[in-house]
């Protein structure tokens, strides 16, 4: 029952973290953003801080992990629904434009370059894994899949980071149905 309460008490500060950090993230740069400041919006001391995370860098890496596994639990139930290849990205760009004033924030900085490192770590395992489930390992070669799953993400991101330029104004409907179209012809191929 204790460990319960420490568990809880520890999720509870993390994400009282998360809230000041991102509510910081609205109005000011994410190089400017001190460990102190975060600390002080969450109304928690630094040592708190340094029990959950290593650096701010880390405390935003653990947000975005938080949205890496609902992905992955989305793919799984869509592949059990039968749902088609890459239908996970349309999770990806809701949250993308859910987050629009963050990518702002972030942009061309230290904090965009930590948030697209751990993005395209999580496309690229996404994309593995749905095209290990969807072709036999006979489909295609090692290297020709791998190549594969490099092409999608890289289309991935080059496409979304296009859209969120651009305000994010095309719905998400269609910049996923962009992407879909896109990249069906190429996952096709690994089938032969």
């Amino acid at each position: 029952m204790a460990q319960k309460a420490v568990d809880a008490r520890g999720s509870r500060t993390k994400a009282a973290l998360q809230r000041a950090f991102k509510s910081l993230l609205q109005s000011k740069p994410y190089e400017s953003i001190a460990v102190d400041e975060i600390c002080k919006a969450a109304n928690v001391g630094r040592s708190t801080f340094y029990t959950h995370f290593r650096s701010k860098d880390d405390l935003k890496r653990s947000g975005l992990e938080a949205l890496r596994r609902q992905l992955v639990a989305r793919q799984k139930a869509g592949r059990s629904r039968g749902s088609p290849p890459m239908s996970f990205t349309i999770d990806l760009f809701a949250h993308a434009r859910d987050h629009l004033d963050h990518y702002r924030t972030l942009v061309g900085g230290r904090g965009g370059t930590v948030v697209l490192r751990k993005l395209k770590d999580t496309v690229t395992d996404l994309v593995r894994a749905e095209l290990a489930a969807a072709y036999s390992p006979k489909a295609s070669g090692v290297t020709e899949r791998e190549a594969a799953v490099q092409f999608i993400m890289g289309a991935f991101m080059a496409l979304l980071t296009w859209w969120l330029d651009r305000g994010a104004t095309m719905s998400v409907a269609r910049i996923d149905e962009l992407f879909q179209r896109f990249v069906q012809d190429g996952i096709s191929s690994l089938q032969h």
